[in-house]
């Protein structure tokens, strides 16, 4: 749950870098690569988390593949993302993109309470 709330407080702080609320956009540059170390703390948290879990749930012979499944989809999400931003300039950018994941985060934090 703390790693989910790292993640969410990173990504909102991504969101507002650069604005007359943190100072303006003087030291914008900084403050999102500040922030987005933060949300990196908060995303290591959860998968962490995610394999502890899966090694919990799944039985030894199929722990591998769910593993496996695991680190690809975050090896395709981590390079296509920075693709996909590069391929629509006119769209959200970085800021616009990390106050989107906020609502869905804050969704998933109440259901991850409630498994423990």
């Amino acid at each position: 749950m703390v790693s989910i709330v790292i993640l969410m407080a990173g990504s909102a702080l991504c969101g507002m870098a650069g604005s007359a609320l943190l100072g303006g956009p003087e030291g914008g540059m900084a403050e999102l690569i500040g922030f987005r170390a933060l949300q990196g703390l908060g995303a290591g948290g959860l998968i962490v988390n995610v394999m502890a879990i899966i090694g919990d749930l799944v039985p030894p012979r199929e722990r591998g593949q769910y593993q496996g499944i695991m680190a690809a989809v975050m090896s395709l999400r981590r390079g296509g993302g920075e693709d996909g931003r590069r391929r629509r300039p006119d769209g959200p950018g970085r800021a616009g993109a990390a106050g989107a994941a906020g609502p869905v985060r804050a969704a998933a934090a109440p259901a991850t309470g409630r498994a423990r």
